[in-house]
């Protein structure tokens, strides 16, 4: 590794050197747009030394270059919006000029122009410009951009601009393309924004919270990026969401919004009733704020500050009590334990979920000199949220077992755009983000889960909850340098580099959990098990460590002719890390060979890539464009922060089993902290857990290739045709090392599930499988999780779109996209341990098999529109009606068991894997005496294809799917004049429309969860019959999700000026 730093190491100096040296040139920049074009006179002679002039009319801002002897130009790193006037001028020629021109992000804008010869002084000739954005030529892959109408005019839910990543057809959630959510990237000015860590689902900091990035009204407009064949954009495997912020002008502008959702407001019910029909009393969510901009130096600096304050109470969507499948009398006998020993269980009844979230943003532009642009912004947010555990056939919290999150963020961005000559162009972009995430307990008792029907009543301090703190710290750089070799080559020499500084404290279960077979064991203090993390160190683990992440690439755009564009290049990324995790002497001087205190850094990633956009008939109607190349993408980092707390001498986990007579005599009540196991020797210590990565392991990487048509068609509308194929080269994969291979046995009564341990109970004893391990009794059965990479994950997308951008008062997109993703892990959790532990076996621990990918929605249909609504022209007013509907397929899932059916030591309750083998009948499996009868199993097989289908064999992971969901959403803004030229909009947004107009519409149901979903309970084994005993824990069939299906209504004002 020191090898690769060293002779890496004088390039990125050199690269440093180049940002100081070259800070007042310019590109078409990740953050701007690009305007490019030839000058010619009559015959269509070139003209050089020609004179373009780009002007934003509203700023003041002038880019300006000087045309070649091919009459050819380019301007890179202009900034958008506009309105542009560009003037093309030459001696002795008449000048003529572009007026009226709007740029988006990532556009390269054409502006070509014939002049005619002025031997007088003849009047200018002025030439409007009316060009269709959604061709363009710098688009090689899939990608949608969102204009500055759409997020003004479509309806928002929470007002989140991520929001609008719905109406790109390839997005669902925040996957993109089929891919894991936490392998995208999202920039903000250029800047990174992501969640790094990856513990939220969002991908943006403060997912956990669910926080907003920047406020919506912050937000000038984005890209999705899907496979943008650019090399300066990299660290995604999956998409690139590519935002930029509102800057001020030459007039001084003001606003202030408030939006209202809530229960009931004036007496009007405003949220729909739950899925019970009972009325929800306690939903609110109340945003204020307002925005202010306008110049500093009129022509040269301009500022613009926003301000977002949003207060949320919404109504937690887990299961009841009844649907938890609890004893509501188990509830009150838990409290009354509890509050014998001085602790305050809480209650089981509704839980209402707070959500904060306050953002603010400041920023400066400033036009240091014609060509010369300089923007820095500040972004500040806070938030929280309030949460509780409560799912289906499985946990119960009552509100002692709540727990409060809590995040800020504090990011710093500068941006340099320049240009020197005609020749030259360069691109500095800076940052720093300081992130900090809290987690803490509603109560610091040790957690108490009592057994309670089909469900676990849980009491005390949530078990992840006990010691967990984040903080992170992001610096980074960027510099782009492009310079033209001859006519037709553009070369881009860039670098991208980070450095990333975590503090990860995460001690879970660290003040203990008590855990009782009954309502009765527990009244009467017996418990059947003891959990609890022991810390090795002093203070307890604490995760220090850093990461450089280190890029350099190199491209060429080439133009051989004016309608086709090619480019290629080739980048390399390095993750470097300075800091090992401990060195466990034991675990590396053993068989399963492998060092924790060797980490898989320096390890170069190779991305080389190819794109083209062609210009079939030369007048931008109809383009073809596409690529092939490789994506290299950061993990989630909480991944491999495992390492760094999880190497064995850091904590360790006792794992204390009853009923004894021993763990009876050391529990004196629910507040009894234990640090050894009592037995009837000496007490047993705890065992850790370990964490290791191959050294060979290198980031996730996915080869993308893309074929696209954008065809220009009547009425401003465009279609275009996608194809995009991904498959994986690098895929983080996990393996217990720990664990002997298969024992050769089979289990014949079902389907011949292979075993990796020996059966040693019978009927009614739940512990009835030991897992085989290696012969290495140091660890015991605690998983030795070795992560390593994988290349069969596999997709396609294939994409059809109808899309005009907005004009004569209507913008209109339409899409549809078919999906085929499939994968070995899911990876949808943050540890290993859960990583590994819930990830359903479907093959072997050492090669699973390809399946259908969890993030997967083999169909998805969006339709959004805005169109102005036709009013008298007497009438003081004008009106907008937009509206969003996407249908998309359900999410996948499967069904499991719970307990440890082949023996490889994962089935404790909490983390089961083993596949649901579905009976061809009720002679095909043995169930407990006491179980629910097969007639209800039966019904669900009937109503389930994918285990109807499978009758005889194992559920295949992910082989089921929920029911399809469909969403609509609305939105009428009505703009009235006012004071001076200001302006007021009332706004009223509906979402889920079609709930609205009847109850029985719009509902999203979901049956099964990432995990696997439990469809039996292990019992013990028939012998007999070579096969498990079970109990029937069947799951809420198609429950309906009553957060996402309630309709409700936002009612806002705005006031502009």
């Amino acid at each position: 590794m020191r090898s690769w730093i060293r002779m890496i190491a004088p390039t990125l100096l050199g690269v440093c050197a180049l940002v100081v040296f070259t800070g007042s040139l310019n590109a078409q920049g990740v953050t701007s747009a690009a305007v490019v074009g030839k000058v010619t006179q009559a015959g269509g002679v070139p003209v050089d030394g020609a004179v373009v002039t780009v002007l934003n009319t509203s700023t003041g801002g002038r880019w300006q270059a000087v045309t070649r002897a091919s009459g050819r130009y380019f301007l890179e790193n202009v900034a958008t919006g506009g309105p542009f006037t560009i003037e093309a001028r030459g001696i002795g020629f008449q000048p003529s000029r572009k007026t009226g021109i709007m740029l988006n992000l990532g556009q390269r804008y054409t502006a070509n122009f014939e002049l005619s010869t002025s031997p007088v002084e003849l009047e200018e000739l002025a030439v409007s410009a009316a060009v269709n954005p959604l061709i363009n030529s710098g688009r090689t892959g899939p990608a949608t951009t969102i204009s500055d109408t759409a997020i003004a005019r479509y309806p928002l839910l929470g007002r989140d601009f991520t929001n609008l990543l719905q109406t790109a057809p390839q997005v669902v959630g925040t996957s993109v393309g089929g891919q894991n959510n936490r392998l995208n990237e999202i920039q903000v000015d250029g800047g990174v924004n992501n969640d790094l860590f990856g513990l939220g689902g969002t991908g943006a900091p403060g997912g956990q919270v669910q926080s907003k990035a920047v406020s919506v009204e912050a937000v000038k407009e984005f890209q999705i990026l899907i496979a943008p064949f650019d090399l300066r954009q990299g660290n995604f495997t999956g998409g690139l969401v590519n935002a930029i912020t509102k800057s001020g002008n030459n007039d001084y502008h003001f606003s202030m919004f408030g939006y209202r959702q809530s229960s009931r407001d004036l007496g009007i019910r405003l949220v729909g009733d739950t899925e019970t029909g009972d009325t929800v009393s306690d939903f609110s969510v109340t945003q204020f704020g307002g925005t202010f901009s306008g110049p500093i130096v009129r022509d040269k600096a301009h500022f613009f500050i926003s301000a977002d304050i949003q207060d949320q109470s919404v109504p937690f969507d887990g299961v009841t009590l009844a649907e938890a499948g609890a004893l509501a009398g188990d509830v009150t006998r838990m409290q009354a334990v509890l509050s014998a020993a001085g602790l305050d269980a809480g209650d089981a009844g509704a839980f209402t979920t707070q959500q904060p979230n306050d953002l603010f943003l400041g920023k400066i532009d400033w036009q240091i000199a014609a060509n010369s642009r300089l923007a820095l912004t500040y972004n500040y947010v806070t938030a929280g949220e309030g949460t509780i555990l409560r799912s289906q056939n499985d946990d119960y919290g009552l509100s002692s077992h709540s727990y409060n999150q809590e995040f800020s963020n504090h990011t710093i961005r500068a941006n340099l755009n320049s240009v020197i000559s005609d020749r030259f162009s360069n691109e500095l972009i800076l940052g720093y983000q300081r992130l900090r995430d809290e987690r803490k307990p509603a109560t610091t008792f040790p957690t108490i889960n009592v057994e309670s029907g089909t469900a676990e009543l849980l009491a005390g301090a949530e078990r992840f909850s006990h010691d967990n703190a984040l903080d992170q710290d992001v610096w980074e750089i960027t510099n782009n340098f492009t310079f033209d070799v001859g006519e037709a080559h553009r070369i881009t020499i860039g670098t991208h580099n980070e450095y990333f500084k975590f503090r990860n404290v995460f001690f879970p279960q660290s003040l203990g959990q008590w855990s009782f077979d009954s309502i009765d064991d527990f009244e009467m203090g017996i418990p059947a098990k003891y959990d609890r993390a022991i810390a090795l160190v002093p203070g307890g683990p604490e995760a220090n460590w850093a990461v450089y992440q280190l890029g350099l690439y190199v491209q060429d755009r080439w133009a051989p002719t004016p309608n086709l564009t090619v480019t290629g290049g080739v980048r390399m990324d390095v993750p470097i890390f300075p800091d090992k995790p401990n060195a466990n002497a034991a675990f590396n001087a053993s068989a399963i060979g492998v060092q924790t205190d060797e980490f898989p850094s320096g390890n170069i990633l190779w991305s080389p890539r190819l794109g083209f956009n062609y210009d079939v008939k030369g007048d931008n109607t109809t383009v073809v464009r596409g690529g092939v190349g490789l994506f290299a993408g950061r993990p989630a980092y909480v991944w491999l922060s495992n390492a760094y707390s999880n190497s064995g001498v850091e904590q360790a986990n006792l794992d204390c089993f009853g009923p004894s007579p021993e763990l009876t005599a050391a529990y004196t009540g629910p507040a009894t902290v234990l640090d050894a196991c009592p037995t009837t020797g000496a007490p047993v210590p705890g065992i850790p857990r370990i964490n290791a990565f191959d050294p060979d392991f290198k980031f996730q990487q996915n080869w993308k290739l893309a074929l696209g048509l954008d065809q220009q068609l009547p009425w401003g509308m465009v279609g275009t045709l996608d194809l995009l194929y991904t498959m994986a080269r690098n895929t983080l994969y996990y393996t217990d090392e720990n664990l002997a291979g298969p024992t050769g046995a089979v289990v014949t009564g079902e389907a011949n599930r292979v075993l990796y341990g020996d059966v040693t109970g019978g009927f009614g004893d739940e512990d009835l499988i030991d897992g085989s391990v290696a012969s290495l009794v140091l660890f015991g059965q605690n998983p030795g999780a070795v992560n390593s990479d994988m290349s069969e994950d596999r997709s396609y997308q294939i994409t059809g779109q109808l899309q005009k951008r907005f004009a004569n008062s209507i913008e209109f997109n339409a899409g549809y996209t078919y999906t085929d993703a499939e994968n070995l892990f899911d990876l949808t959790s943050s540890t290993a341990t859960s990583q590994y532990g819930f990830a359903v076996l479907d093959g072997l621990h050492t090669m699973r098999n390809r399946r259908t990918s969890v993030f997967e929605r083999r169909h998805k249909l969006t339709l959004s529109g805005s169109a102005d609504v036709p009013l008298p022209e007497s009438w003081p007013l004008n009106a907008n009606f937009s509206v969003i509907y996407v249908g998309v397929s359900g999410s996948p899932y499967g069904y499991i068991v719970d307990g440890d059916v082949n023996a490889d030591g994962i089935g404790d309750g909490r983390q089961v894997n083993d596949q649901f083998y579905v009976p061809t009948g009720a002679s095909d499996i043995t169930l407990d005496p006491g179980s629910d009868p097969y007639q209800d199993l039966e019904d669900l097989i009937l109503a389930e294809p994918c285990l109807r289908e499978q009758r005889g064999q194992l559920n295949e992971r992910n082989s089921c799917r929920n029911p399809w969901a469909n969403f609509l959403n609305t939105r009428l803004a009505i703009r009235i004049p006012t004071y001076q030229g200001a302006q007021l909009e009332l706004a009223w947004d509906i979402f889920n429309v079609l709930n609205l107009i009847n109850g029985d519409w719009g509902l999203v149901k979901q049956t099964g969860r990432f995990s696997g979903t439990e469809i039996v309970e292990l019992e013990g084994w028939d012998f007999a019959n070579d096969r498990g005993i079970y109990s029937l824990s069947l799951p809420n069939f198609e429950r309906v999700q009553d957060n996402a299906t309630r309709w409700r209504m936002q009612f806002g004002a705005k006031l502009t000026y």
